[in-house]
């Protein structure tokens, strides 16, 4: 039943008229007039202190912001099926935080009255059917929202009652007894690849699910990402690597991305196989990301995202790598959660691969320099 709504979403989604470049352009250009005017529509707005809960006005700050970023994305590539796929998930996650539900009519219309004051009237007309469109499935969206949805995240059989001990561990926030599991399957031959792979990064987005659906709170997301943090450098410390190294590969979480796990567990395991490594942590210049990409020579540039609207800062990493004639030999490789949930938003980037786990990823590098032995 879920699904068959979800589809149903996505279907209706499918007949949104394409937002012509005009009138795209005339949303970048006042992007931030339009989220000031939002955020001040909003707290206005007399049913604010119902909107809230016991949340602090940050929080829709936030999500104004991100909005307005991720729907420039979704104008730009006229990629309805992704805005059809994030709306329960955006509701979901903001609901179970304590935002009431009523809180959304009023911010799309808060959009559409932004956009008819501040843009052109032809140039808005095409923008605000796409927002009325959004508030016309509000019902439907929260009924989806409401459905238990899960990331298929596959993990090998053989590594299921680890991943499943590591869990209860994390749960239990015992740093200690997550890395005396990891320690234990590396002495019974498992690799720290498929550490990372099979246990860590399932148990992780067992974890986001967590928070999503208001089981555990930020704090305690953000604690149980300090604990992994912890295990990661436990286990690449002691991790045997390569004297030889192959070739280059500069890998980083996307700009204004403050999810690294991923771009971490990719670089380690790249440095595992033989690769010299500059991995540059989150939340990096999108310049210079691009220029250290150019500076080394890299043969390979690894970019993670996690939310969907960081997909405009990887574009811009890409493009200035491309338009760099250092730069235009450079393969560029991309994944994260994102594109587990709204994979349509690949094809927005000029990127040669997209994978979905850091094994997959060193397949893929290895394959990029003649190596298929790894």
């Amino acid at each position: 039943m879920v699904m068959k709504s979800l589809q149903d979403l996505i279907k209706r989604a499918r007949q949104i008229d394409k937002i012509p470049p005009s009138s795209v352009n005339a949303y970048l250009n006042k992007k931030e007039q339009l989220l000031d005017q939002v955020n001040r529509a909003i707290a206005a707005h007399p049913e604010f202190g119902s909107f809230l809960g016991e949340n602090s006005f940050e929080l829709l700050e936030n999500n104004h912001r991100n909005h307005v970023s991720f729907m420039a994305e979704i104008f730009a590539q006229n990629d309805f099926e992704s805005l059809a796929r994030a709306l329960p998930w955006v509701y979901r996650a903001y609901h179970n935080q304590g935002v009431d539900y009523a809180y959304f009519p009023a911010e799309l219309n808060a959009w559409s009255a932004a956009i008819r004051q501040l843009i052109n009237p032809d140039y808005a007309k095409p923008l605000i059917q796409v927002y009325e469109w959004v508030l016309a499935q509000h019902e439907l969206t929260i009924a989806i929202a409401e459905s238990e949805t899960q990331l298929n995240v596959s993990v090998e059989a053989r590594f299921k009652p680890n991943q499943q001990e590591f869990m209860g561990a994390l749960k239990a926030r015992d740093m200690k007894q997550c890395l005396s599991i990891s320690q234990q399957a590396l002495k019974l031959g498992a690799s720290l690849q498929d550490i990372f792979n099979h246990v860590i990064y399932p148990s992780m987005v067992e974890v986001g699910l967590q928070w999503e659906s208001g089981e555990i709170s930020v704090a305690e997301e953000h604690q149980a990402t300090s604990i992994v943090n912890s295990v990661i450098s436990a286990l690449y410390l002691a991790a045997d690597f390569p004297m030889k190294q192959t070739a280059t590969a500069v890998v980083s979480a996307a700009p204004s991305e403050r999810h690294e796990m991923g771009a971490w567990m990719t670089a380690a395991c790249l440095e595992l196989d033989g690769w010299k490594v500059t991995y540059l942590g989150s939340d990096i210049p999108a310049e210079e990301v691009a220029m250290t990409t150019i500076k080394v020579r890299a043969d390979l540039l690894a970019l993670s995202i996690a939310m969907p609207f960081n997909i405009p800062s990887a574009r811009e990493v890409i493009e200035a790598v491309r338009a760099d004639p250092l730069g235009r030999n450079i393969k560029v490789m991309v994944g994260g959660q994102v594109f587990l949930q709204f994979p349509g938003l690949v094809s927005s980037l000029d990127a040669d691969a997209c994978l979905s786990n850091c094994l997959e990823a060193v397949d893929w590098a290895n394959k990029l320099i003649g190596r298929s032995d790894s």
